[in-house]
């Protein structure tokens, strides 16, 4: 059970540090992020737990990849595929190094989080 609190403190976090305003989190990425965030912590779970420190580390670079790629295919069934193709380079420019920036932050907070489990005795159990 403490792998399932844990993973749901970690992988909602952006989402409940939304309503404070924090800057980095756009607006359009919730509704890419809360079904990234649920299916990905869904396989997470399944994962063994010596390897979740693994998971969450790549999850900034996973979710990155979700994203461009969601958000491509709903330019191209609205827009077309040039307006993609224009949109690409603008994306990798500003989005790629934001993204793993505030992907660095996210990967810290969490290694912190599951630190602070394990000693308050919240050690995650295999599942």
């Amino acid at each position: 059970m403490n792998k399932a609190k844990y993973l749901a403190v970690v992988y909602l976090l952006p989402v409940l540090l939304y309503p404070l305003k924090v800057d980095h989190f756009q607006d359009i990425w919730i509704w890419y992020y809360l079904p990234f965030a649920i299916f990905y912590s869904a396989y997470v779970w399944f994962k063994p737990t010596e390897n979740i420190t693994k998971y969450i580390i790549i999850t900034p670079v996973a979710f990155l990849l979700f994203f461009i790629i969601a958000f491509s295919v709903q330019i191209v069934f609205s827009k077309g595929l040039s307006a993609v193709l224009e949109f690409i380079p603008i994306m990798l420019l500003f989005a790629v190094p934001i993204g793993f920036a505030v992907g660095l932050i996210y990967v810290l907070v969490a290694l912190l989080i599951l630190k602070g489990f394990v000693k308050y005795g919240l050690e995650l159990k295999k599942s």
